[in-house]
């Protein structure tokens, strides 16, 4: 029989690999979740690309400063939207192009009840 002086490395050697088995569980779940946690479900919406500019925001609702790439979506409502894109989708995304926007929102502020929205992709019009 074994004492518990020779059992014990091996004990901790398995307590150890369980740790960073249920760790990656959790990083994993949370990087998969967190954009939905955060931002809310995906939304699609016809829209049309208004305005493509790069610099700075034009209005105080485009908090999002990722890139310095930004393009204006009018919605099937009429509103128009300025979101900050990457620089492969700035270029591939032309002026008057009509398709899906696929976004996600979250309120900001209850108080205010002002939107953020979270560009995910463009699905242009065939």
């Amino acid at each position: 029989m074994a004492s518990w002086t020779t059992e014990k490395p091996v004990f901790i050697v398995q307590v150890f690999w369980i740790v960073i088995i249920i760790f990656i569980v959790v990083v994993g779940t949370y990087a998969t979740l967190a954009p939905v946690i955060l931002f809310g479900p995906q939304q699609h919406v016809q829209v049309e690309v208004v305005e493509k500019k790069t610099g700075s925001p034009s209005n105080s609702e485009s908090k999002d400063r990722l890139s310095d790439y930004y393009i204006t979506f009018r919605f099937s409502d009429g509103s128009e939207h300025e979101l900050s894109v990457n620089k492969k989708d700035y270029n591939s995304i032309q002026e008057n192009d009509t398709g899906s926007l696929v976004y996600q929102e979250r309120r900001d502020n209850d108080k205010t009840k002002q939107f953020r929205i979270r560009f995910v992709r463009f699905e242009k019009d065939s």
